[in-house]
């Protein structure tokens, strides 16, 4: 190909089409791993998704890698968890007279992102001996022990001094409410 210029003649090396480029990029593209081409994206639950999830991870629903339901339960803790953490690493309190306490979970919500909260009251103690600062809670899937799943973690507003012969309620609707977003 020949591009003229004002005073000279030069010679213009012809550019790929761009059609060419995007088909050659494509072959290397689905040519390459399949592991390569999922790690580099990320996904998002629709509303569905996400109501699925919150019924399985809540036990609220049948769960579909064991085909059954399955019991929750709510743990009081004395500091933060982190995402890793187990049964056996959580800072859950021990005082006389705490037990995990089984919980129940509403039907998600069809908002986005889907919400579920107890359904009923939940009651801790009363306490016998006085327990440190309530700061923290976890939903596990045993009543006692470190054998079971830490499921999920959070924060109260507000940490909760109790003192021998209280109890600490959460409230229902209120009180704990998960979401998935």
């Amino acid at each position: 190909m020949i591009a003229l210029e004002p005073g000279a003649i030069r010679w213009v090396t012809p550019r790929r089409s761009r059609a060419r480029w995007l088909v050659a990029t494509l072959r290397r593209l689905l040519l390459a791993p399949l592991s390569l081409l999922m790690a580099a994206g990320s996904f998002e639950f629709s509303t569905v998704g996400a109501q699925y999830a919150l019924d399985i991870v809540t036990g609220r629903a049948t769960n579909p890698f064991t085909a059954s339901s399955r019991t929750t339960y709510l743990a009081l803790l004395s500091a933060a968890p982190t995402d890793a953490s187990t049964l056996g690493t959580m800072t859950e309190i021990s005082t006389s007279g705490y037990a995990r306490q089984s919980v129940t979970w509403s039907a998600p919500s069809s908002a986005d992102p889907p919400e579920t909260h107890l359904t009923a009251t939940v009651t801790f103690g009363p306490f016998t001996a006085d327990p440190p600062n309530v700061t923290h809670f976890a939903l596990v899937s045993a009543s006692s022990g470190t054998t079971g799943d830490f499921l999920a973690w959070g924060a109260w507003g507000t940490a909760r001094d109790a003192a021998s012969g209280d109890s600490l309620q959460v409230a229902a609707t209120t009180g704990i409410s998960a979401t998935c977003d």
